[in-house]
């Protein structure tokens, strides 16, 4: 299966999440975020290929509504640099070395 008719399926997935869900005479809006991501050689275990699929799925979180993405190494990237300022930020609260400058 090409790229393109994975994609296809997916988007087909996502206009299903477009309509509002009734249950019980109420509607329930439900939105849908897809992280993508393609077996390469750079991939060496499935573990591998499942976080860079996590990575994307945040990627398509962050835009409204039912979205995918495709992982790459830009969005790793962009992702490991915020996960790695998080954990300085919490190492630095921890060890007390914020302090209020007026």
């Amino acid at each position: 299966m090409s790229r393109d008719e994975f994609e296809a399926i997916v988007h087909n997935l996502l206009s299903r999440f477009e309509q509002p869900l009734a249950i019980e005479n109420i509607e329930y809006y439900v939105s849908l975020s897809v992280g993508l991501n393609q077996f390469d050689v750079t991939i060496h275990v499935v573990k591998e290929l499942i976080a860079g699929a996590d990575v994307a799925m945040f990627q398509a979180k962050q835009i409204v509504g039912n979205n995918c993405a495709w992982y790459n190494t830009t969005i790793g990237k962009e992702f490991n640099q915020a996960h790695e300022l998080e954990l300085d930020l919490i190492k630095a609260r921890k060890a007390k070395e914020f302090y209020p400058n007026f």
